[in-house]
């Protein structure tokens, strides 16, 4: 993963997802951990607020360094 992202860094490599769906990715990480040292209670992930959402891409598509 550090290895694609370096190469995204440096130009030689696209990366085809989107902000929303990242920062998706991480929370759903966070309630995983969250359940795991709480006795497996599941944890809601939470909506990315609209005003951090806006402007935003949500679909999938190449994205660039800028």
């Amino acid at each position: 993963m550090i290895d694609e992202f370096m190469r995204w860094l440096s130009g030689e490599k696209e990366i085809c997802t989107s902000p929303v769906a990242a920062r998706m990715s991480a929370a759903a990480g966070e309630a995983g951990t969250l359940s795991v040292r709480n006795g497996s209670q599941p944890f809601d992930v939470p909506p990315l607020p609209a005003e951090l959402a806006d402007g935003l891409p949500t679909g999938l598509g190449p994205i660039r360094p800028v």
